[in-house]
């Protein structure tokens, strides 16, 4: 895999953040001939220009880096380091908020990672603020946040007292929808669980470990569940694409912070547990792989799925490595097919076909509701064929290349031959 001059340059400086001795690496890349632009528009797609700042700051003056380009990256690091101490300011306002009315929080991501793992919270941008509350606790927590001045993210015209908190909840699955603050957090998640797991997680909060941020105890998760945590966000929901060097390199700072704490037997349990071995395998793997994260090769050996094909891992980097994803080998790309892991192998027909019927045949007072009809129409029945016409029409276009893709390849398993439908599955082959 041929990785471009600009790239190169980058990942030296990202793992000189973390080892330590890339210097003499990254002068001998440094050239008159380096496209600057592109390396400045390279650590902008990834989310890395502080981290780029650092290093090349750490190399010293006259080795040939244009003083335009480091004082544009000053301002990136400066930006970001002012952005994240109104964030973190902000966050406390709410913390305080909280804690008063007995409402306990762990810090997700970036705000946990920026303070407890980079040290310097100037060098972790944050696009977004993730927090973690107990399920009993959302509502309080989301009313508290309104009267804070908070409101629907996607509706800042929303009057929040017309809003039916405990309603607006049980719409919704493992969080609420975003809130969002004109002079506080333009976007804070709310959850109640790990995001992108395919199960709720018992445990956290006997885990979660405190922290001290500007003087105020603060919870985070224990570090097991923090790379755990970190392996889903980067594989399940960025599947590799937006911002794949921050993070890979959110898991491989942290393993280095914390090489002598992570204990990685829990590690593995814990995915066993969850069921998220692969997609922890992956990830930790393209960690060591890119940036020289320090792995113990008897865990990858006991992480690794039954049926893996190292193809899995080259569309991965493919994807991270190049802007727009790079020149895919796959016939296919089926990333934005909902339900896909219903159609898996070890899923019998009986179940496929259970699946299919229950899409069609929704509740009577359902399809009411869909086609705007008083609920005791005796017309209704007649709406299921309608139903069943636009469902084929809508899903016809989607899922006939999936299911040619899998006749074509219905000698092997589909599944570790094509990235999208590797991820979009659950992990069935998970060992202990």
């Amino acid at each position: 895999m041929n990785i471009s001059h600009k790239n190169r340059l980058l990942l030296h400086c990202l793992q000189a953040g973390i080892s330590g001795d890339r210097e003499d690496t990254i002068r001998d890349i440094i050239s008159p001939a380096l496209n600057w632009e592109e390396v400045l528009a390279s650590a902008s797609h990834h989310d890395v220009a502080p981290l780029l700042y650092r290093s090349l700051t750490n190399i010293g003056k006259g080795n040939g880096i244009p003083q335009e380009v480091m004082d544009r990256l000053r301002t990136a690091y400066l930006d970001n380091l002012a952005r994240n101490m109104y964030l973190y300011a902000e966050l406390r306002r709410i913390l305080e908020t909280l804690y008063r009315k007995d409402v306990q929080v762990i810090f997700l991501k970036g705000a946990a990672l920026a303070k407890m793992v980079y040290g310097d919270i100037g060098l972790r941008p944050m696009s977004d603020v993730d927090i973690l509350v107990r399920r009993g606790d959302l509502s309080k927590a989301v009313e508290l946040l309104f009267h804070m001045g908070y409101g629907l993210y996607n509706d800042q015209e929303a009057q929040n007292r017309n809003i039916n908190v405990k309603e607006l909840i049980n719409t919704y699955n493992r969080h609420v929808p975003a809130l969002s603050h004109p002079r506080g957090i333009q976007k804070l998640d709310i959850h109640w669980t790990i995001p992108d797991s395919p199960f709720t997680i018992a445990g956290l909060w006997e885990r979660a470990k405190t922290i001290k941020i500007d003087k105020a105890d603060v919870l985070v998760l224990s570090l097991e569940d923090l790379l755990l945590h970190l392996s889903l966000h980067t594989s399940v929901h960025h599947k590799f694409h937006d911002h794949g060097l921050k993070q890979l390199y959110d898991i491989a700072i942290t393993i280095h912070q914390y090489l002598k704490e992570i204990d990685w037997d829990q590690l593995r349990l814990r995915a066993y547990e969850w069921r998220t071995g692969k997609y922890l395998y992956l990830t930790l793997r393209l960690s060591r792989e890119i940036l020289g994260a320090i792995v113990p090769e008897r865990i990858l050996s006991a992480l690794k799925p039954k049926a893996f094909n190292e193809k899995l891992l080259m569309e991965a980097k493919r994807r991270i490595l190049f802007q727009n994803g790079g020149k895919s080998d796959q016939k296919s790309s089926f990333e934005d097919i909902p339900h896909l892991d219903k159609f898996h192998p070890d899923n019998n027909l009986l179940k496929r076909a259970s699946f299919i019927f229950k899409r069609i045949f929704i509740p009577p007072a359902e399809l009411a509701s869909l086609y705007s009809l008083p609920a005791s129409s005796r017309h209704i029945y007649l709406y299921y064929f309608l139903r069943f016409i636009s469902q084929l029409h809508r899903n016809i276009p989607r899922y006939l290349p999936f299911f040619l893709y899998l006749l074509r390849q219905r000698k092997e398993s589909p599944y570790i031959h094509n990235l999208d439908l590797w991820l979009n599955t659950q992990d069935f082959n998970t060992r202990l």
